[in-house]
């Protein structure tokens, strides 16, 4: 790898550390104080370790998911993708080439994206409630269980960036790609507004669900099927309508 893509890669994961770390500690300090300094109700270091870490108000919550995480997630693959210009892709063996240079960095994306996304939340746990806490309530466990899903799930919107790019072009795929979940998840939040109703935004997190009990361990398989399954579709999707497209005329949009 060239030195510039590595320093490009390590300045950009930094970018996120710091971003996934401010947005693990800001909201989550606020709610410890409110409890500490509550004069009416005094909670356990249990209490407050589960309203921080189990909520779906917090760091890892749908809506910092839909807001900040896949904005950040689309705008940082979009960058090191590989350029779709025509010069770059005639010196490839084949088209199918350029599509599997773009999933292998999809998945590396992803599985380094989900991984600091964990990593932060369990070591900020460490640090705040302490080994006993952390340990008892499985936080470690539970948090390899939610990469598989947080992995299956930013992979997929990789996929599908690399799809609208395809149908579409570079430019116009970050904006369309990210209102699709954006749609996705608003239009359950205020339109739909069914709990019953499956919709793929809801497998990107099953930490949560693990730490107060309305999941259990056996969730993740149904999950990792359904990941599985929509992200290899989209994968020949991909392979299919790139055999199909004009690139120039593409560009020219």
């Amino acid at each position: 790898m060239r030195k510039y893509k590595v320093k490009q890669y390590f300045a950009l994961f930094s970018l996120y550390l710091a971003g996934l770390i401010t947005t693990c500690i800001v909201p989550s300090l606020s709610i410890i104080q409110r409890a500490k300094t509550d004069e009416y109700v005094s909670f356990s270091d249990l209490d407050i370790f589960m309203n921080v870490m189990a909520t779906h108000t917090n760091y890892i919550s749908y809506l910092v998911i839909i807001s900040f995480y896949i904005l950040a997630f689309i705008l940082g693959l979009n960058a090191v993708f590989f350029k779709a210009t025509p010069c770059f892709i005639n010196r490839l063996q084949s088209r199918n080439e350029y599509i599997k240079r773009n999933i292998f960095s999809t998945v590396i994306f992803a599985f380094v994206f989900s991984f600091l996304l964990e990593i932060v939340n369990t070591i900020y746990s460490f640090f705040v409630f302490g080994w006993d806490l952390t340990l008892s309530n499985n936080l470690i466990f539970y948090s390899a269980i939610d990469f598989i899903s947080e992995f299956l799930y930013y992979t997929r919107i990789g996929i599908l960036l690399l799809l609208i790019e395809i149908i579409f072009n570079k430019r116009l795929a970050p904006f369309i790609t990210f209102g699709i979940y954006a749609l996705e998840y608003f239009g359950d939040m205020f339109i739909l507004k069914s709990n019953s109703l499956w919709l793929p935004y809801k497998d990107s997190v099953i930490v949560t669900g693990l730490l107060t009990g309305a999941s259990q361990i056996t969730d993740i398989i149904p999950i990792a099927i359904r990941g599985i399954i929509i992200n290899s579709l989209l994968v020949l999707l991909c392979f299919r309508l790139f055999k199909k497209k004009d690139i120039i005329e593409n560009e020219k949009k």
